[in-house]
């Protein structure tokens, strides 16, 4: 199946928060939930349409946003029921080797979609560095650098400063971030890549009055297309962004059989006029995470959450979640 692929262009650090309330640690994916409804909220004064949330995210799949670097597309490591052949590593250190590594190049993982019992060839030369990504090329490189930076909290009560540490993604110059996505209208595509644009210049993540998470995004060069294989008979499905499931699709998946992890979606509500309300908390929700791996012959869809809270404040919007990414066939 062909979709369209995304590069989003980092031209500052990065930093994406996990959920808590510390800085000193960044993801290093920028959630599909996220994602979506950043571009929600920064087209919605430009387009009208847009004001039916369910029209919107009803009407396009994406995934998280993943890193690449030059032509190395990479997605997560599926959650078991991978294996390594490392030609060239000694035995003993094998084990560790292949608990480091987190994403694999697309390419890789594609071939291993066909024959999902065959060994990925991962030798020394196409693991990165940081030994968390394998290539399907040799030479490979690191796909950003991890820098800490401290900083000094100034409270505008008089109390004294506080230090606080923040740690920022610094990407390879020919790397970034980027998603796939499957429009049902080129209308709404176009949209989605005016949007972009803008959004690259308001930034993504955490800590961007400080200077972080600024990008480019140009149509002609930065879109493009990508094929994913079609597996006949599928028996699994593997989602490439936070998964929400309808209580029915529950009853269909063999949880027994299947591989998965969760995470806490929250946090407190950014896109608001009313610096009031930026100290509200959303409703937290859990999510299974990108490279679970579910057991189920129908393929799961998904759905769309609002974290508003329950405060009766004027001015507090809707906080749209959804749930419903793109999937991957699997027959394991």
């Amino acid at each position: 199946m062909i979709y369209d692929i995304f590069h989003l262009r980092f031209s500052t650090p990065l930093h994406i928060g996990k959920g808590g309330a510390d800085l000193d640690d960044t993801d290093v994916i920028y959630r599909s939930d996220s994602l979506k409804s950043a571009i929600y909220a920064t087209g919605l004064p430009i387009f009208n349409d847009w004001s039916d949330p369910t029209g919107f995210f009803g009407n396009f799949l994406l995934s998280s946003a993943f890193p690449f670097l030059g032509n190395e597309y990479f997605v997560p490591r599926p959650i078991g029921g991978m294996e390594f052949d490392f030609t060239d590593t000694a035995v003993t250190l094998r084990a560790k080797t292949a608990k480091k590594i987190r994403y694999i190049s697309l390419q890789l993982f594609t071939q291993w979609m066909h024959q999902p019992n065959e060994k990925i060839p991962a030798p020394a030369a196409h693991i990165s560095p940081d030994g968390l990504f394998l290539f399907n090329a040799p030479n490979a490189r690191n796909v950003f650098i991890k820098e800490v930076q401290q900083r000094v909290a100034k409270p505008s009560d008089g109390e004294d400063t506080t230090p606080y540490y923040l740690e920022r993604l610094y990407f390879a110059k020919d790397a970034g971030l980027y998603f796939i996505a499957n429009f049902n209208s080129d209308f709404l595509k176009q949209q989605v890549c005016t949007t972009l644009r803008i959004l690259g210049d308001n930034g993504i993540g955490t800590e961007r009055s400080s200077g972080n998470g600024y990008f480019t995004f140009i149509d002609a060069s930065d879109v493009s297309t990508i094929e994913l294989p079609d597996i006949n008979n599928p028996t699994y499905y593997m989602p490439l962004g936070l998964y929400l499931p309808q209580k029915t699709e529950m009853q269909n998946m063999n949880l027994a059989e299947s591989r998965w992890d969760i995470v806490r979606r929250g946090g407190y509500i950014a896109a608001t006029p009313y610096p009031e309300l930026m100290r509200l908390r959303k409703n937290n929700i859990w999510f299974f995470t990108e490279g679970s791996v579910f057991s189920t012959s129908t393929k799961p869809v998904g759905r769309l959450v609002n974290l508003k809270p329950a405060v009766d404040r004027t001015g507090l919007h809707s906080i749209w979640r959804d749930g419903n990414p793109i999937f991957l066939p699997l027959n394991l």
